[in-house]
C-alpha cells in the first residue's frame, strides 16, 4: 500500500540504490516541498558495510540543496544511527522505540 502511494506521489521521490551495478537498497524523500524533507534509507544485508547509505544520503544532500533532512530511525538500529550522526544530523527527539534527527540546510 505504502509503495504504490509512493510512486504516484508528487510530493515523494523514490530512488534505487545500486552498487556495482545490483540493485542494493532504497532511498525515500518525502514531503519534497517543504521546507525540511523527510529520508529513508534501507541497504541490503549484503552490501552492508561499504559506505553505501552514507554515500547515498551525500549525493540526495547535494541535490536537494538549501532543504533540511529529517530522518526517523528505530532505537536498535545502530548502524544507522551511526550513518546519520556522521553526517551532520543531530538527535532532537526521542519518542517511544523511535529516535529523531535533523540536518538543517
Amino acid at each position: 500500500f505504502w509503495f504504490n502511494k509512493i510512486l504516484v506521489s508528487e510530493d515523494s521521490q523514490l530512488f534505487i540504490i545500486k552498487f556495482k551495478d545490483k540493485k542494493a537498497g532504497i532511498l525515500r524523500a518525502d514531503d519534497l516541498k517543504k521546507e525540511v524533507i523527510e529520508v529513508s534509507i534501507i541497504v541490503s544485508s549484503k552490501y552492508a558495510g561499504n559506505g553505501i547509505a552514507k554515500k547515498s544520503l551525500q549525493i540526495l544532500e547535494s541535490l536537494i540543496a538549501k532543504k533540511s533532512l529529517k530522518a526517523v530511525i528505530h532505537s536498535d538500529n545502530i548502524a544507522s544511527r551511526t550513518v546519520f550522526l556522521k553526517l551532520g544530523f543531530e538527535k532532537i527527539n526521542s519518542e517511544g522505540s523511535f529516535e529523531e534527527y535533523i540536518k538543517h540546510a
